[in-house]
C-alpha cells in the first residue's frame, strides 16, 4: 500500500531522529522543517512545492540569510529535505520535496517516554482498559483546506470558466499556471503580504493579475481582456502600498479612497477607466 506523507508521522519521525541526534539539531531546524511541512499540506501534500526563501525567513523570524541557508543545507544533509531545484534568483523559488522524510524510524524516543511514564504513574492507579475510538465519517474538505484555485473554481465557477474560454488557449500549460499560483499565494496567504486573504473575491482577481502576467511572460502570449469581466457596480483599483487589484462597491469608493489617502496612499483605477472615479 502506498505511504503517503500526514503531519503527525512526519513530526513523530522529526522528533525521534532529534532524540537521537541531539548535538546536530537547533531550533531553526525545526522552525524550518516544520514551515514546510505545513506548506506542504496546505498544497495538498505534494510530492514537489515551492518553497521561497524571503518568504519562509519572514514567517519564522530569521533576519540573516546565511543563518537560514545553513540551516537548510544541514536538513538537506540530514535527509529531511530534499531540494529538487534551487532558486535562480531572489524573486523565484527553490522547488523541494518531503519524501525522503517519511522513511526515518526509530524507537528510542518511543522507549525511553514509555519508561519515563510508567516510573510517574503510582501503581495503585496502573490498569488495563480497553478504548474504543468511535469511527467518524470523512468530512468534505472546509473551504480553508481547499488551495486557492480550489477555492476559486467552488465559489467563483462561472466568472473562472469564462476568463478560461478566452485565455486558456494562450496558456502553455496551464497545469503549471495553477501550481505555481497556488505556491505563490499560498506563501502571500501565509504571510499575509499585501493583506492579501483567503476569500474568493478577492483571490479571483489576484488570479486574473497573476495568469495574465504569466501569458505576458510566454513567446507570443496574448492576453484577452474583456470588459465584461468587471462588474460595473465595483470599482477596480491597486495602491502603491498593494499591488494586487482590487475591488469596492462604487457607492463606497469616494468616501473610503478620500480616507486613504489622509494616510498617504495613492490609487490607480483600473476599471471603469473614464468616469467620476478617474484619477
Amino acid at each position: 500500500m502506498e505511504n503517503k506523507k500526514n503531519g503527525y508521522d512526519l513530526s513523530r519521525n522529526w522528533f525521534n531522529w532529534c532524540y537521537e541526534n541531539p548535538e546536530k539539531i537547533k531550533p531553526i531546524h525545526t522552525a524550518i522543517y516544520f514551515y514546510a511541512v505545513e506548506i506542504c499540506n496546505r498544497s495538498g501534500w505534494k510530492e514537489k512545492f515551492g518553497f521561497p526563501s524571503q518568504m519562509v525567513m519572514e514567517s519564522i523570524g530569521i533576519k540573516n540569510w546565511k543563518t537560514y541557508i545553513k540551516a537548510l543545507n544541514d536538513l538537506i544533509e540530514f535527509k529531511f529535505i530534499n531540494m529538487i531545484e534551487k532558486s535562480k534568483n531572489q524573486h523565484t523559488s527553490c522547488i523541494i520535496s518531503l519524501e525522503s522524510a517519511t522513511v526515518k524510524t526509530t524507537e528510542a524516543l518511543n522507549k525511553a517516554l514509555s519508561k519515563q511514564n510508567q516510573e510517574h504513574v503510582p501503581k495503585q492507579v496502573q490498569c488495563t482498559v480497553s478504548i474504543n475510538k468511535p469511527i467518524t465519517k470523512k468530512k468534505e474538505p472546509r473551504d480553508k483546506d481547499l488551495s486557492p484555485f480550489d477555492l476559486i473554481s467552488k465559489e467563483k465557477a462561472s466568472e473562472l470558466k469564462t476568463w478560461e474560454k478566452n485565455n486558456c488557449e494562450n496558456v502553455h500549460d496551464y497545469d503549471d499556471l495553477i501550481e505555481a499560483f497556488n505556491n505563490t499565494t499560498g506563501m502571500e496567504i501565509l504571510s499575509q503580504k499585501d493583506k492579501l486573504e483567503f476569500n474568493a473575491d478577492m483571490l479571483i482577481l489576484r488570479f486574473k493579475n497573476y495568469a495574465n502576467a504569466w501569458i505576458r511572460n510566454q513567446k507570443g502570449g496574448k492576453v484577452v481582456k474583456l470588459e465584461n469581466t468587471y462588474d460595473p457596480d465595483y470599482v477596480y483599483f491597486t495602491t502603491n502600498t498593494n499591488s494586487t487589484e482590487q475591488k469596492i462597491s462604487a457607492t463606497k469608493f469616494e468616501a473610503y479612497r478620500a480616507n486613504e489617502e489622509k494616510g498617504g496612499r495613492v490609487f490607480t483605477i483600473i476599471y471603469p477607466q473614464k468616469s467620476r472615479h478617474a484619477n
